[in-house]
């Protein structure tokens, strides 16, 4: 239909935890695809390190980003923002 216009809703979701879990020395290249943090809990079984890579790339792809921070309740903060 010409002239007709689409909407779009942006969502977003925010997660907190305590502790470490992605060092801040890792953060910026945490998104490379194969790469496994050595303290990872499931060192012995699958993954491929190729997660978090994908779920950015989807967030990208809808005008979004995933990113990490340090959390005001100390740990990790870790946020999805989409636009569908």
């Amino acid at each position: 239909m010409s002239g007709s216009k689409s909407a779009s809703v942006a969502g977003s979701f925010e997660g907190h935890r305590h502790g470490a879990f992605v060092p801040p020395s890792m953060r910026k290249g945490v998104f490379k695809p194969f790469l496994r943090n050595n303290d990872a809990r499931n060192q012995g079984e699958g993954g491929r390190g190729l997660g978090l890579p994908i779920a950015r790339d989807i967030a990208r792809w809808h005008g979004g980003d995933i990113t990490f921070g340090d959390s005001p309740q100390r740990g990790l903060r870790a946020a999805v923002r989409v636009t569908v």
